[in-house]
């Protein structure tokens, strides 16, 4: 009866979503020398941030990938990772009394885990 259902209604309860647990502000840095491509060194920096609205740690590693550019550094943070490079040339060029500098952004689909290039 409408009684019974409203009564079933009434006493349904949710259940939160999990809590996870935030762990102090804190940083590391650990340096592995054989985690890289052809037994390379890599860095990572963690810093747990320890705010209950950023659970996750920010990880900055650099020496894993994109070997060929002159710096890279990627920067994960839950499932996100971000890519960044730096390319110079050999040679400064003669007569420039500043630092020529150019962005060039471009958005790929790296997301599914493919990079162009077979450079490890």
């Amino acid at each position: 009866s409408s009684t019974t259902l409203l009564t079933l209604l009434t006493t349904t309860t949710t259940t939160p979503p999990p809590v996870i647990p935030v762990p102090p502000a804190s940083y590391t840095i650990t340096t592995n020398p054989t985690d890289g491509p052809a037994s390379t060194p890599t860095h990572t920096l963690t810093i747990h941030l320890g705010h209950q609205n950023n659970p996750h740690p920010l990880v900055f590693q650099s020496g894993k990938i994109a070997r060929q550019a002159s710096g890279s550094l990627t920067l994960t943070r839950g499932n996100t990772v971000l890519l960044a490079t730096a390319a110079r040339d050999s040679k400064p060029k003669p007569g420039l009394d500043f630092l020529p500098l150019s962005v060039e952004y471009t958005e790929r689909f790296s997301a599914a885990g493919v990079t162009s290039g077979s450079y490890n």
